[in-house]
């Protein structure tokens, strides 16, 4: 699958005299926000919507948001983390249309490679990215590699096991 990246300290938190609820032992808990981003959309928007609780999860998606802008390869494993656990093809579009698509408009020069690499990998992936718009990127380079990426064709830069093998030998 993939390897999740260094843990982030929080330094955007509005939520400065805590406590702190995507915190596990001091850190942030990519699992835990990507399971209360979850939970904060389908109070807003699920068949039993709650609009009280729906707000007192809002704070999941500020961080997530901010997340995209300042920490870009955090928020690309917390979109990940959020992907095996939708549970159905609404949510799907959700991450896609939100934090997704705002991750590759953003910082998607930071993450392409990842987003590339999962993609060749996961097939639910590739799905999420059919959900994302280009937002007026759609002449950069950036997209046009989102868009190979979910057509699951294989990076130029991922080498095929002959390139392994090659590079090995030399060596």
């Amino acid at each position: 699958m993939y390897e999740p990246t260094p843990q982030p300290i929080c330094f955007f938190c509005k939520l400065d005299s805590g406590p702190f609820p995507c915190r596990t032992e001091g850190e942030l808990d990519k699992a835990r926000l990507a399971e209360i981003w979850l939970e904060q959309h389908r109070a807003r928007h699920g068949p039993n919507s709650d609009a009280e609780r729906a707000e007192e999860l809002w704070w999941a998606w500020k961080c997530l948001n901010g997340l995209t802008e300042n920490a870009p390869d955090a928020a690309l494993d917390i979109i990940l983390f959020a992907l095996q656990r939708v549970r159905d093809d609404r949510e799907v579009g959700a991450l896609a249309a939100g934090p997704m698509e705002d991750l590759i408009v953003q910082n998607g020069e930071a993450v392409i490679k990842r987003i590339e690499q999962v993609a060749w990998e996961n097939r639910e992936f590739r799905g999420l990215l059919f959900g994302v718009w280009s937002q007026g990127t759609d002449k950069t380079d950036v997209w046009q590699r989102v868009l190979r990426a979910r057509e699951g064709k294989r990076p130029s830069w991922l080498p095929t096991k002959s390139r392994r093998r090659a590079k090995r030998d030399k060596a």
